[in-house]
């Protein structure tokens, strides 16, 4: 609604005039799932391909939205993709050999150089950036090479990277059971997924793992927004099962009443997938049976002060079940009361 204006770049104009049409599509916004890679590089640093190469293969792989985090820089954030029906947000891998984190959704985070000498500093540098509105994420916190070796306490962030490149590593395991204790603390804390790409490799692609987020719209503003609450699931890779959870209206990183019952919608699965709603009283499991793609699960809660959930998928006969999804939790708002 209101008075809109349009800028016409027109440099050069015949004497006579020139009439000019614009053809403008409003589209309503409506919460549907958008799949991304909030993880990978470019020329810009250490990658192989440009902006624009890394933005085409993500489309060909099935993606709607990448977010670009060159090492230590912005420059690749001033360059335009130019590939139509993906979104391409700024973003930079903060690098330290201490701990990376990603500074998501501004092209420039901080002004300053990137290198720090303390501790100090580098609570400084992440509230910098957070100031000047980039979303913080700590990435690959337990990676035995790269991890956060600052410790979480007195650092500014916003979510932790649970889940970095497309094998399930010790490290994820690890990370997995931190993020459990600290939801079980009563920390509402989102977790994300990013493949780390680099460059072609065995087991390394664009989206895997792929960050799957219910936002309004594939515009920046609504993705980062449904980033930072946590209204999202990770899966193993664009294709991977998915799920979507109601619980009296609340969604994945939303917050419903206390003792609200959660309805689970799953989808993608195959039969012997191993479901499970991991809360704070314990794990609830549910196998899908054989020729199902998609069921439906309603939890009955006991008294959860949260619920998320987990795939686990076997890819050999009798071989360990791997997680193939991880969604944020529904949380419950104790103070409330049940229904």
């Amino acid at each position: 609604p209101g008075v809109w204006e349009i800028i016409v770049g027109a440099y050069k104009i015949p004497p006579q005039g020139a009439d000019v049409r614009y053809m403008v599509e409003c589209v309503k916004k409506k919460r549907r799932l958008f799949r991304g890679d909030t993880h990978l590089h470019t020329l810009g640093s250490d990658g192989y391909k440009d902006v624009r190469g890394v933005a085409l293969e993500a489309k060909d792989r099935g993606l709607d939205f990448i977010i670009v985090t060159d090492h230590n820089n912005f420059a690749h954030n001033l360059l335009d993709a130019g590939v139509p029906g993906i979104t391409v947000l700024p973003g930079t891998e903060w690098t330290h050999y201490k701990g990376h984190c990603g500074m998501l959704g501004v092209k420039r985070p901080y002004k300053s150089a990137f290198c720090v000498n303390t501790r100090a500093q580098a609570q400084e540098k992440l509230r910098e950036a957070r100031e000047n509105g980039a979303l913080i994420v700590i990435n690959h916190p337990f990676c035995p090479f790269c991890g956060w070796k600052w410790g979480f306490e007195g650092f500014d962030y916003d979510l932790i990277e649970v889940w970095n490149g497309g094998a399930v590593s010790k490290a994820t395991l690890d990370c997995l059971a931190w993020w459990q204790k600290e939801l079980e603390s009563g920390r509402n804390l989102p977790v994300c997924g990013g493949s780390d790409y680099h460059r072609p490799d065995f087991g390394c692609h664009i989206g895997d793992p792929c960050t799957c987020l219910f936002a309004d719209s594939p515009e920046p503003e609504d993705l980062l927004r449904a980033l930072r609450n946590g209204n999202s699931f990770i899966t193993f890779t664009p294709k991977g099962p998915g799920i979507s959870a109601n619980a009296a209206g609340a969604g994945l990183g939303e917050t419903a009443p206390a003792g609200a019952p959660v309805e689970t919608k799953w989808f993608g699965l195959r039969g012997g997938d191993e479901l499970r709603a991991v809360t704070d009283r314990g794990v609830l499991t549910k196998i899908c049976p054989s020729g199902c793609s998609g069921l439906t699960w309603t939890i009955k809660n006991e008294g959860f002060r949260f619920c998320r959930f987990e795939v686990r998928r076997s890819l050999l006969p009798g071989s360990q079940p791997f997680p193939a999804l991880i969604s944020n939790p529904v949380y419950f708002d104790v103070q409330r009361g049940s229904l």
